[in-house]
């Protein structure tokens, strides 16, 4: 065994491994390296097993330098604070900490039906973008949007139903502070106005996002 990836963060036991090892497992130059999870099974049986560490064999130095490439995508990409050890045979060990969320514009694509079935979408370079951020107090479970159209609220999760659940939540929350009413209400209107789509499957991680066009509820 060459390396022992170990990963602490802010979600579910296992949920980021679960992630970095969808990563990796998607790298052609880590085709050879043999990665296998290490499963915990809690003795108290409060939760099910879940991966607690990576163990990476390798031979060459060029999977050592894709997998380092990989893991340092990887936390990138992260929107919460995690905490990756690295550990050798020999007792020698790495900790690398991303402790504040990042912000990513991603590649740029041309043209893409929702949901990105597949890895290839219509790529193009993007010379310029510009987003606008408002930052505030208010507590979101998950990222949400708006355009001069309509309201949207994401939801991810290597689950799409989890995804899709996490979407309609924060799209209900929103309608609640948006539009000043109780959850039931929300729910009743969110049922015939509120559209979810699929964001994107090609990943891991998989991404549902929810719709509420600006002009469908007219409060009086």
């Amino acid at each position: 065994m060459d390396l022992v990836i170990e990963v602490e963060g802010e979600e579910r036991p296992g949920a980021e491994l679960d992630s970095l090892l969808s990563k990796l497992q998607d790298r052609d130059e880590l085709a050879d390296a043999e990665i296998d999870p290490r499963v915990n099974v809690p003795a108290d049986g409060a939760m099910g097993p879940f991966t607690d560490a990576l163990l990476i064999a390798f031979g060459s130095g060029g999977i050592a330098t894709g997998l380092v490439e990989c893991v340092c995508a990887w936390l990138r990409s992260r929107k919460t604070a995690v905490t990756v050890k690295l550990s050798r045979p020999d007792g020698t060990q790495v900790e690398i900490s991303v402790d504040n969320a990042h912000v990513s514009a991603g590649d740029g694509h041309a043209t893409q039906g929702d949901g990105e079935l597949s890895g290839t979408a219509i790529e193009c370079y993007v010379e310029r973008a510009q987003l606008t951020f408002e930052l505030s107090d208010l507590e979101l479970r998950s990222p949400v949007a708006h355009t001069a159209d309509a309201w949207l609220a994401f939801g991810f999760d290597e689950d799409l139903d989890l995804a899709a659940e996490q979407a309609i939540g924060t799209m209900l929350d929103l309608m609640e502070r948006e539009l000043e009413i109780d959850r039931s209400y929300a729910i009743a209107l969110g049922s015939v106005a509120v559209d979810l789509r699929v964001t994107q499957v090609v990943n891991g991680v998989k991404g549902v996002h929810a719709v509420l066009e600006r002009d469908a509820i007219r409060m009086g």
